[in-house]
This record gives C-alpha cells, structure tokens and sequence, in this order.
C-alpha cells in the first residue's frame, strides 16, 4: 500500500491514522472555546487541553476502541477504500 506499492494512496494519508486528527480536532475545540487573545494565552490554553485530554481515560477507550473499529472495515475491505461503505 502507498507509493509505488500495489494500491495506490497518498502518502502519509491520514485516513489510517484518525487519532492524530481527532486530537487535533479536540484540542483546537476546546483552546478555540476560551477564545484567546494574546499568543501567551494561546498556549496556555493548548497546555491545559492536552493535559485535560491526557487524563481522561475514558476518551482514551474510546479512541483506542475507535481506531480498532477502523483497522477492522480496512482488514474486512482487503485493503481497498471503503469511505463510501460507512453509514
């Protein structure tokens, strides 16, 4: 899979890899939520959600639990896309 294999796909696809975009997703969410001003607050606001994130094991679950549902609809399409099979 990927460049020159046998099923074309872009590289580095962030299809196979939903948590880097989740994450990302959730910590701009909650720093975009406060709404800061100055780059100073900006960050701080990016620490306190990644440290909120870190220990929440819940969403921990729930990602890792996500990521496996995903490998599996990749495993059971052999490889091929399957976006457009989803509900």
């Amino acid at each position: 899979m990927g460049r020159r294999g046998s099923i074309e796909w872009p590289p580095r696809s962030m299809d196979l890899i939903p948590r880097h975009l989740f994450f990302r997703g959730v910590v701009k969410n909650k720093v975009y939520f406060r709404k800061p001003v100055t780059v100073r607050e900006l960050k701080s606001f990016i620490d306190a959600a990644v440290m909120e994130i870190r220990y929440n094991q819940k969403l921990y679950r729930t990602v890792c639990e996500s990521v496996r549902d995903r490998l599996k609809e990749y495993t059971d399409a052999k490889g091929e896309h399957f976006e457009h099979l989803r509900d």
